[in-house]
């Protein structure tokens, strides 16, 4: 074969850098030496091992050549997204190819690109190489590289994932993405590469054991899962780190002291020694990974970071975090610390609480329809039914202590404003004063009402109800107490949300103004009741008077905490009555701290003059000076 090309072949600039052959560096040593942060108190630096002595064992496990997917379940400060960025940045560096990744929203992906990802490119002078134009090689939701692209990908968006092939992915965070399918589709962006594709993903545990798909990854995908043991400055003993060695002084249970004073420690499983933070960061650096069961040439490998092995979180904060769970006592709250710091979901627990526990809570020496003296306000729960309205009336002390104090039935709208405006309750050792209702919570309902002649639910009925209250219109009543509730339909941040509710349709225009509507999180509310409030031991007791009857404790008891079949928890009532249940939980929305004004902030207990001062009537005079009426 011939050709007409004499002499060398010549090159342009960017083919020479694309063709010539690069010494090969780890990303262990590529972090060190190129790697420069970009957020935080070591911003501009480049990373240190010495501060996060795990990242090199992930590091050297994602260079593995046949290791195609790493992942990482970690919690907050762990460093383990910058670990992430490192070892992606790294591997494109090496070898130029197309990469992705893979966040949240569209917003947090265009904010990571442009905070973070884009700096981490341009401040590190080995990777700036790579970007043709600088600064404007960062794109909106792309990188544009020399020889490839980066793109920032979303859930959500078919579009940000489509007709794109990826050799290099790291998925960001993704127990926060709202489609739980979105990683399956990312991941599918690299089949165009079998045998040299890399993926990291990297997330915090989020919600529970059915929910985080980062836990079910490293469950049932990883061909091997490692733990870090930190070795003992005093004894060298290596072991993994556990909760329960995380100590404090006897009695001292206060998170606030805890935190402030820096009182925890952690216990030494093999000599007894006890580890400051100082320590433990000796500890962790003198450790190593560990695994029970290893795996010759593992494809898939994952990495579990606690909380207690990094030196940005103190042992004092897992201490002080863990009493504040306690104390609340919920699994929403035992979920946000083992997410937190275990870097686990939560376990889901069925519970079904005993009668004879609940009964408990009766205390045979107090009589209905009397508030005790340690209370500030009364509470009314209201369940709207279709012939009438369920009720629980309770008091509240300034520690969420409450106490039962009348409930029952109402038959119409006449009876419920003769119990919240007109009824007053005596105090215990007051002959002085009495208690109104504070705050009345009330169901919004949903049902249709037959009788009605126009056919509007009783959703329209209380709406209608609640604006007479406000606009005067309904005589005897006054607005600031009858308040709008309703369970929400998904899961909510919040115990409770304020928003409003707007018109509806087929109702007449007088009565489209919009009302305020607080949705609850009716199944935190109802763990309260169950795993902390039923117990006389707790710090927010539930206390009911001597003359509570087996009608309410069936309806107390009627719900069962279980599986709903969509990998959550629901309480169920099945086929039985639980309307009593659900007035305990709106009247325990009302002396929640987040509805404004709170509980927590009255002054002085809610009292009225037991029999107000009425001035005597004066008779007119006339004044004799002038014969004016006076």
């Amino acid at each position: 074969m011939t050709t007409n090309i004499r002499g060398p072949i010549k090159f342009y600039p960017g083919e020479l850098q694309i063709l010539e052959a690069r010494e090969w560096m780890s990303t262990a040593d590529f972090a060190e030496k190129h790697f420069v942060l970009v957020a935080g108190s070591y911003a501009g630096q480049r990373f240190n091992h010495d501060f996060a002595p795990y990242a090199r064992g992930i590091m050297d496990i994602w260079d593995k050549p046949w290791v195609r997917e790493v992942i990482v379940a970690g919690s907050s400060q762990t460093v383990k997204t910058s670990i992430g960025y490192a070892c992606v940045c790294s591997e494109i560096w090496r070898e130029p190819s197309g990469a992705g990744l893979g966040m949240p929203d569209k917003d947090v992906a265009k904010r990571i690109l442009d905070e973070k990802l884009s700096k981490h490119f341009l401040r590190s002078p080995e990777l700036r190489k790579l970007l043709p134009d600088g600064e404007n090689s960062v794109q909106t939701l792309k990188i544009a590289m020399r020889s490839a692209n980066l793109y920032a990908m979303y859930s959500g968006s078919e579009a940000s994932m489509s007709s794109i092939s990826l050799r290099v992915l790291m998925l960001d965070e993704e127990d926060a993405y709202p489609d739980s399918g979105a990683t399956d589709t990312m991941i599918e962006r690299t089949i165009g590469y079998p045998v040299d594709r890399k993926i990291i993903r990297v997330s915090k545990p989020r919600g529970n054991e059915h929910e985080s798909s980062i836990w079910d990854a490293l469950k049932n995908r990883a061909d091997v899962v490692y733990q870090y043991q930190a070795v003992c400055p005093s004894c060298g003993h290596a072991q993994l780190m556990e909760k329960k060695n995380i100590r404090v002084p006897d009695k001292m249970r206060d998170p606030a002291t805890i935190k402030s004073q820096k009182l925890a420690w952690y216990e030494c499983q093999g000599c007894g020694a006890k580890w400051n933070d100082y320590q433990r960061n000796i500890a962790i650096k003198n450790g190593r990974w560990f695994t029970e069961h290893e795996v010759l040439r593992p494809e898939t490998v994952a990495f579990h970071i606690p909380s207690w092995i990094s030196r940005y979180i103190s042992l004092s904060t897992v201490a002080a975090d863990w009493f504040t769970a306690v104390e609340a006592g919920t699994p929403k709250a035992y979920t946000k610390f083992d997410n937190n710091h275990c870097a686990k979901p939560y376990k889901v627990v069925a519970v079904e609480t005993d009668e004879t526990r609940a009964k408990k809570m009766v205390d045979p020496r107090r009589p209905p329809m009397v508030v005790p003296l340690e209370a500030l306000a009364l509470t009314c729960g209201i369940d709207m039914q279709m012939t009438g309205f369920w009720f629980v009336v309770r008091a509240w002390g300034r520690g969420l202590e409450s106490w039962l104090i009348q409930y029952g039935w109402l038959n119409s709208f006449d009876e419920l404003d003769e119990l919240i405006f007109r009824t007053r309750y005596p105090v215990e050792g007051r002959d002085d004063v009495v208690m109104p209702i504070w705050r009345a919570p009330i169901d919004m309902g949903g049902g249709r009402d037959k009788s009605n002649e126009q056919g509007w639910s009783r959703t329209d009925e209380v709406k209608m109800y609640l604006q007479e209250i406000e606009t005067g219109a309904r005589p005897g009543t006054y607005p600031g107490v009858v308040f709008a509730v309703k369970g929400a339909s998904r899961k909510q941040t919040e115990t409770i949300r304020l928003s409003q509710m707007g018109a509806q349709p087929g109702v007449a225009a007088k009565y489209q103004q919009k009302l305020p509507l607080r949705t609850l999180d009716t199944d935190e509310f109802k763990d309260k009741i169950h795993l902390v409030r039923l117990n006389p031991a707790s710090k927010q007791p539930m206390w009911m008077h001597s003359q509570t009857g087996e009608d309410y404790f069936r309806q107390l008891l009627a719900e069962k905490r279980k599986s709903d079949g969509k990998g959550g928890v629901q309480w169920d009532a099945g086929s039985r009555d639980n309307h009593l249940f659900d007035c305990e939980v709106y009247a325990a929305a009302g002396a929640e701290p987040l509805w404004t004004p709170s509980l927590m902030t009255l002054g002085q207990p809610i009292y009225i003059p037991k029999n107000p001062i009425v001035p005597p009537k004066r008779e007119p005079t006339i004044n004799p000076y002038t014969g004016e009426v006076c």
